[in-house]
This record gives C-alpha cells, structure tokens and sequence, in this order.
C-alpha cells in the first residue's frame, strides 16, 4: 500500500543502464528484494527519440508497382499552403532503398495482377547486397487480402535476406496508402532498435 518514487540520470548511449540504476538506488532506498516483485511496467522515449534524431534502422520499402514515391508525395495538407520553402521531413526510407513489384489487388482483395514473383527475387539479392536490417511490406488494397505481402516475406527469406520485416496488413491494416505506408515503414525502421534495447534491458533486470 506504499509508494516510492525514485529519479535518476539518464544514460543515453546505453538507456538500459539508467532503468537498472534506478531499480539498485530503489532497492538501496526500500530495502525490496527483487525476488519479490512480481509486475515490472517500463515506458521509455527511446522509439520517440530515435524519430526524432532519424538514428533508425537502414530499412527498405517494397510496394505496388507505380507506389514508390508515396512516402515523398504525401497529403496535401501542410501548414501554410502557398509556401514554396517549406522543407519536408526526410522520408524513412530513401528512395534508393524503395522497391517497386509488379502485382495488382482491386479494392475488394481480388486479384488482378498476380505477384511477380522472379521481381521478388532479384529484389532480395539488391537487399543481400544492401544489408538492410528491416523491410517494410506495404502494397495496394493487402488490407482486404495479406496473400501477396506474406508471400513477399516468405521468398526474402528463403533467398537469404535475413532482416526484420513489418507487413502493413499485420501493422495498419486500413485504407488509405500515405499513411499505411508512412506508419508500416516507421514501424520497420524502429523494430531493430527497440529489440536491441528491450533485448539488453531484459538481460540486465
């Protein structure tokens, strides 16, 4: 029925070491055993850092053939229409790492061109050769039917590509592609980083 609150440094370049800290000054403090514990939360800014420097994953994006350039196109909205200035954000993925692959669903998941899957191959070897950590899935209407972005995932991996992937039908499945798209890459980009520091912080507590 008590509370304690306890607030240590931050430890940037290992951010695991300042929830350790934090747990031996609480120990230090409380007396608690750790073998009495039974519920740890941890909510951490690591994911949100990490957009906010760009210090994410080197990740590719493969898309419907013509959707490229989603990520660069965008909404119109912005702030002030008529400002030609205006700087855009750097995309997720550079448009060197974006993968066009001939294949085709309509709005009802039907197909209507069906996966080009030697397309799919020779894009795993340039993503071999790239050593990309993480692919980002997303292709036209796969909210209405995943077949054609889990067989992409299934021949990258057989071909060797060995890298964390996210399928926009699994992360967002919803309509409208700048934002599927835009929230399936960021989740890819992100993945590596947050399994290395939850990866490093559960083998320290």
């Amino acid at each position: 029925g008590t509370l304690d609150v306890t607030k240590t440094s931050s430890t940037p370049v290992a951010p695991e070491d300042g929830v350790k800290d934090g747990l031996e000054n609480t120990r230090e403090k409380t007396g608690v055993r750790f073998d009495d514990v039974d519920f740890f939360a941890h909510g951490t800014t690591v994911a949100t850092n990490a957009v906010l420097e760009e210090d994410w994953a080197d990740t590719a994006l493969v898309t419907t053939d013509g959707f490229r350039d989603v990520l660069e196109i965008g909404r119109q909205a912005r702030p002030d229409i008529y400002d030609f200035q205006t700087e855009k954000p750097a995309t997720v993925v550079p448009r060197n790492h974006r993968y066009e692959i001939p294949e085709r669903l309509d709005e009802r998941g039907d197909v209507t061109t069906p996966l080009d899957e030697g397309v799919v191959r020779d894009i795993a070897a340039q993503l071999v050769d790239a050593d990309i950590s993480s692919v980002a899935i997303s292709l036209l209407f796969s909210y209405e039917n995943a077949s054609h972005e889990r067989r992409i995932k299934e021949i990258l991996e057989a071909e060797g590509v060995d890298a964390s992937f996210s399928l926009s039908s699994e992360v967002l499945p919803e309509i409208r592609e700048y934002e599927r798209t835009l929230t399936t890459a960021l989740n890819a980009a992100l993945k590596p980083v947050m399994d290395r520091y939850l990866g490093n912080l559960e083998r320290e507590i």
